[in-house]
C-alpha cells in the first residue's frame, strides 16, 4: 500500500489509534462471543431433545417387551414428534398418532445405522414432512 494510503493514520493521534484498535477486536470479541453462545446453545437443545426422545423410545421399548404397546403409541416426553415400532425387516408394527402406520421413515440402510447406534436426520417424504427431523432408535 502506498503512503497515502496511511496517510489517515497517521494523522491520528496515539489516542485515536488505540480507540480504533481496541473498539475492533471488541467487535471481534463480541462477535466471536455470539458464535459460541449460539453454538453451546444449539448442542444443549440437541442434547434435551435427545434425552426426551431416548426416554421415549426406552418407555415404548418397555411396552413392546411386555406386549403393551397401544395403537397408536403415545409419545411420553416433550420435543417427540413421531414413534414407529419396526420389526427386523424394516415393516411398521406400530407408530403415533398422525404418523405413518404402513411405510417406515428410514431407508433399510439408514435403519442399519440407527440400530447401530447413530442418531441421523431425516428430511422428505418418508417422513411425511418437509422439515428435518431427528432420529435415533432403542432396542427392545
Amino acid at each position: 500500500m502506498s503512503s497515502r494510503g496511511w496517510r489517515w493514520w497517521r494523522a491520528l493521534s496515539l489516542r485515536g489509534r488505540i480507540t480504533l484498535i481496541a473498539t475492533g477486536l471488541f467487535a471481534v470479541a463480541v462477535i466471536c462471543g455470539a458464535v459460541i453462545t449460539l453454538f453451546v446453545v444449539r448442542l444443549s437443545l440437541t442434547h434435551t431433545l435427545d434425552a426426551g426422545a431416548v426416554k421415549t423410545g426406552n418407555d415404548v421399548a418397555t411396552l413392546v417387551a411386555s406386549n403393551q404397546v397401544p395403537n397408536p403409541v403415545q409419545a411420553t416426553s416433550g420435543g417427540v414428534v413421531g414413534v414407529q415400532v419396526v420389526d427386523a425387516q424394516n415393516r411398521v408394527l406400530r407408530a403415533s398418532a398422525g404418523g405413518d402406520f404402513a411405510v417406515s421413515m428410514l431407508s433399510t440402510d439408514q435403519l442399519h445405522r440407527v440400530r447401530g447406534g447413530a442418531r441421523i436426520e431425516i428430511t422428505g417424504v418418508a417422513a411425511g414432512t418437509d422439515e428435518q427431523l431427528r432420529v435415533l432408535g432403542v432396542p427392545v
